[in-house]
């Protein structure tokens, strides 16, 4: 018959700690044995869970943290910023790695703060729970609970298989917009798929570099909207400022010097916001003169200069006259290069306003002048792109061509040698035939020399013979 086996140590342990008062219950069977062992093991168990559950939340601790480092160096140039009145350092206790996270980052920032505080990157507030507090982080005085949010890490080193696969393609739809409008990532996009196709990268390395791609593409489009942002204010700003200027020109009352004759009283009219015009001496009541009198108008794109004070013939010519008694403060002149508008203001605020507001008129009339001669030259330039020619060399035969003309004056042809010429090389346009490679093709074929059409350089001349006159008469203003 076997004997019961030892008592443990544990079951030693606690006959030893036994009172003397029941010490004399010395005769313990088997199974009461066996349920007291099993009882201390269970009570081991859960020192053990204990201690795990505290390990594993040290280590939860210890990678939020090196997350929060490393979001902190990876979202360093991220444009949304927090105010810095509502962070709080750690106290001097804590380590300087901590106090740099503060300051290294404007989404991810570690703070304490006694109420819930919320962050761009993290929400932390004190933590009451004492599972929070593990023997192994006894050096930290506050135990503190970050929430994340608003971030997004990289998937290689969060995620793993499927879950990267999900995060990447959630920011892609997100962002679908700004990649569609990005001309360069779908190139990119496509060279990671092939990759993966290839085996030449793993699905996890893919997944990290479409959303590289996709970060990038966040950053061009945040800049793109915030420059367009600028122009859009740039813009409502210069048009407010030229409506102003308007008012300020229409309607003012000023004397006006001419070449001829006495200076009058006259009022400035703006017309189209491009043409200045004055009344005439009879009155500006009498709108059937001004009708008469196209000429009595200044175009705006026309305006060389806005000079102050006596700079004009006309100026000068009246104070001589009027002996010295003419303010030169009071008087402005907008020169063309044909005439000159002289008026006198009177004041000299007023002058200075009329000043301001005529530059302003005339630096945007320019540019819309520029504007609508650059889409004149690019609707000309679409249109001898179109037409199709026949270019005539000093040998061989005839052939089709398209001219192409370029925003810097090149102009250049398809064929068999090809070859170039720039439009300030061109000495002279001639008609019909003209020269002496179309001499020699009329003797040997009769065509229109209505038709044709030569532009003449310095060392040869580029023949066309065109299908219309009306093409060629195109052709002959476009050059």
């Amino acid at each position: 018959m076997k004997s019961a086996p030892p008592p443990s140590p544990q079951c030693a342990l606690g006959e030893h700690e036994r009172t003397p008062a029941t010490r004399h219950h010395s005769s313990i069977t088997v199974s009461q044995r066996h349920q007291h062992t099993h009882a201390l093991n269970s009570s081991n168990y859960f020192e053990k869970a204990a201690k795990k559950e505290n390990r594993t939340i040290s280590q939860i601790k210890n990678g939020l943290r090196s997350i929060t480092h490393k979001a902190s160096s990876l979202f360093d140039d991220s444009t949304s910023s927090s105010s810095t009145s509502s962070r709080r350092p750690y106290p001097p206790s804590h380590s300087s790695s901590s106090s740099e996270h503060s300051r290294t980052s404007s989404q991810v920032t570690l703070c304490q703060s006694p109420s819930t505080t919320p962050i761009d990157g993290l929400l932390i507030h004190d933590a009451a729970s004492p599972r929070l507090t593990a023997p192994d982080d006894s050096d930290d005085e506050h135990a503190i609970t970050m929430y994340i949010r608003d971030l997004t890490p990289d998937p290689r080193k969060i995620l793993r298989g499927r879950g990267s696969s999900a995060l990447v393609r959630a920011v892609i739809r997100a962002n679908m917009i700004d990649c569609m409008s990005c001309k360069w990532a779908s190139g990119y996009f496509s060279y990671v798929s092939y990759g993966v196709r290839q085996k030449q990268i793993s699905t996890l390395e893919a997944n990290s570099l479409r959303w590289l791609i996709c970060q990038y593409i966040i950053l061009e489009a945040t800049r793109r909207n915030a420059v367009q942002q600028v122009l859009r204010d740039q813009l409502t700003r210069k048009l407010t400022d030229f409506r102003i200027a308007v008012q300020c020109v229409s309607g003012m009352t000023v004397v006006k010097y001419g070449r001829k004759g006495k200076p009058h009283a006259t009022q400035l009219l703006v017309e189209n916001a491009d043409v200045i015009r004055w009344t005439p001496k009879l009155g500006h009541h009498l709108t059937s003169m001004l009708q008469q009198h196209k000429h009595k108008s200044i175009s705006l794109s026309t305006v060389i200069s806005v000079q102050s004070g006596i700079k004009s013939d006309v100026f000068r010519k009246a104070y001589k006259d009027a002996k010295g008694m003419l303010d030169p403060a009071c008087c402005l002149s907008l020169v063309t290069p044909t005439r000159s508008l002289d008026v006198v203001t009177t004041s000299r605020q007023q002058c200075d306003w009329l000043q301001r507001s005529v530059q302003l008129m005339v630096a945007q009339a320019h540019e819309n002048e520029k504007k609508a001669s650059m889409h004149v030259e690019t609707t000309i330039m679409k249109k001898l792109g179109s037409m199709t020619v026949h270019k005539h060399g000093r040998k061989g035969r005839p052939h089709k061509t398209n001219l192409n003309v370029d925003k810097y004056g090149e102009i250049t042809w398809k064929g068999k040698s090809g070859g170039a010429i720039l439009l300030q090389e061109v000495l002279e346009l001639r008609l019909g035939h003209a020269t002496a490679v179309f001499h020699r093709v009329s003797t040997q074929k009769a065509n229109n020399p209505n038709h044709c059409l030569s532009l003449v350089t310095a060392s040869r001349t580029l023949d066309l013979e065109l299908h219309s006159e009306s093409e060629r008469d195109y052709m002959v203003i476009a050059f």
